[in-house]
């Protein structure tokens, strides 16, 4: 009988956990409009609806993630009650094909025809490789008591050229992460830690409007660096936030199994939960 009230005073608890969590955590349109105002070329959310029928405005394919921009009444009926700014799934920067580098290039520092690009790639959707996000992240079925990277906010670290000091987010693309360490290196690289860490925090803090205490998700091992995670924690320390940040997602293109991937995402969600535990 002891043993048993012990399990339900723990169960008890992380019930409460989460629906404080939970409370902290939901985007209000208000939020959600900035997002989609400001950051629709670089941000989206961890969220896979299920198809209702060809006509509806996120149901055209079961394995991508849609477009996430919706009317008002979409969004209170679907997305408000899924998505959540306490977490935050974080990869390195944009990966993108040799003829959409190419066109960046060609417009060179002209900030508008850049988005212009980015928006007709990516327009709150999933950027997390559409399939193989839903791979990696999506695992709805996997029946744990409760999901907290599920409709978690994503987006990318290195996305602010050390010109872009209105935090623009023109973007740094790259077609792997080695070419972009290639071009920054020592102090330059140094520099742009800082910037990009300057920038996430008017992103989260400014944009997102995240809570006090949140999680970071790392979505990539070259963000593991002692120096990168250092820069995050003290800009969000500096502007009032206590970032706990994770290392153990694996990347969404890893050569991993499903069942591998789903292993990774209890695990992680997991910390997350003791995390939300301590807050």
């Amino acid at each position: 009988m002891y043993i048993m009230g012990v399990l339900n005073k723990s169960l008890l608890e992380e019930d409460m956990n989460w629906k404080e969590f939970q409370e902290q955590s939901r985007l209000t349109e208000k939020e959600y409009r900035n997002v989609s105002n400001k950051l629709a070329h670089v941000g989206s959310f961890a969220y896979w609806p299920k198809p209702e029928s060809n006509s509806t405005p996120l149901g055209r394919y079961k394995s991508a993630a849609e477009d996430l921009i919706v009317d008002s009444e979409h969004f209170s009926a679907h997305l408000e009650p899924c998505l959540n700014k306490s977490v935050i799934l974080l990869g390195l920067n944009f990966g993108v094909p040799a003829a959409i580098k190419a066109k960046i290039n060609a417009v060179h520092h002209d900030s508008a025809k850049i988005l212009e690009i980015w928006q007709s790639m990516n327009y709150m959707s999933n950027q997390y490789g559409k399939k193989y996000g839903q791979k990696s992240l999506n695992h709805r079925n996997l029946q744990m008591r409760h999901d907290y990277i599920h409709g978690a906010y994503m987006t990318d670290f290195f996305k602010y050229p050390l010109d872009d000091t209105k935090f623009v987010a023109t973007g740094l693309p790259t077609s792997t992460a080695a070419e972009l360490f290639k071009e920054y290196k020592g102090a330059s690289r140094r520099e742009l830690v800082s910037h990009n860490a300057d920038g996430l925090v008017h992103e989260l803090v400014d944009i997102l409007e995240v809570p006090r205490h949140f999680v970071i998700v790392s979505m990539h091992t070259s963000l593991k660096p002692k120096y990168i995670q250092k820069a995050i924690k003290e800009r969000f320390a500096h502007a009032g936030h206590q970032v706990e940040i994770i290392d153990s997602m694996p990347h969404y293109q890893a050569r991993k199994t499903k069942e591998e991937f789903k292993e990774a995402y209890k695990s992680v969600n997991t910390q997350i939960a003791a995390y939300v535990s301590a807050w």
